[in-house]
């Protein structure tokens, strides 16, 4: 059993699950002409880990509707590769901001 005193990533996830389904959350992402600098809006405010949790439960829903209108099979090692190359390609938008 996990320490209670303690607060990791995992109890910390748990944590923002719950609220997240709780909770009806909105977020409206716009990239203004001109630019891709992200603006981000979500009615719950409550700062950039929550935003960060938001978007990973985006990710896989996304990435579904891509297998499905590829017709892609995603047990397959061809979707392994596909996520690897999106994995990659999140990493280096982090890291390197935009130079894909």
């Amino acid at each position: 059993m996990e320490k209670l005193d303690k607060l990791n990533i995992k109890m910390l996830g748990k944590i923002i699950d719950q609220f997240l389904t709780e909770n009806e959350v909105n977020m409206l992402i716009t990239l203004p002409k001109g630019s891709l600098d992200a603006q981000i809006q979500e009615n719950i405010k409550l700062g950039s880990v929550i935003r960060f949790y938001i978007f990973l439960n985006c990710i896989k829903p996304i990435v579904d509707e891509f297998a499905k209108e590829a017709e892609i099979d995603k047990t397959s090692a061809e979707w392994e590769g596909i996520v690897d190359t999106y994995l990659a390609m999140i990493k280096k938008e982090i890291i390197e901001g935009g130079k894909i």
